[in-house]
């Protein structure tokens, strides 16, 4: 039986984005790099995935259900819409500035997953 996902699997999925971005950015040949590239974005956008994933089953064991909260749906939608489908499915990124977009977008999911563990853990 596979064990809980953990806020710590959302981070090592960061780490592994960040590793994917630099081999994208060493890569010369444009498909390996477009396929790097749109695998980082899909891996930050799986680290959000898993973060959600732990904080609504940990809410459901500590309270037997979960509060209506708009923040982590809102801020959920919005990773799957931009990193998931915009950018890892159909690979519509920014081609340029792709380093600076995909920093951009890791800090915003490595709050979600830092604001959803505070949460679990009794914060605000």
């Amino acid at each position: 039986m596979k064990k809980d996902l953990t806020f710590e699997e959302a981070r090592s999925s960061l780490k592994v984005a960040s590793l994917l971005i630099n081999l994208a950015s060493e890569t010369s040949n444009p498909l390996d790099k477009d396929i790097l590239i749109r695998e980082a974005f899909e891996s930050i956008f799986y680290a959000s995935r898993i973060a959600l994933t732990t904080f609504l089953l940990k809410e459901v064991k500590k309270l037997g259900s979960v509060e209506n909260d708009s923040f982590y749906k809102d801020k959920f939608k919005e990773f799957f819409r931009i990193l998931h489908l915009k950018y890892s499915y159909n690979g519509d990124y920014p081609k340029e500035k792709f380093v600076e977009e995909f920093n951009l977008w890791l800090d915003k999911v490595e709050k979600y997953v830092n604001e959803l563990e505070s949460k679990t853990k009794g914060g605000s």
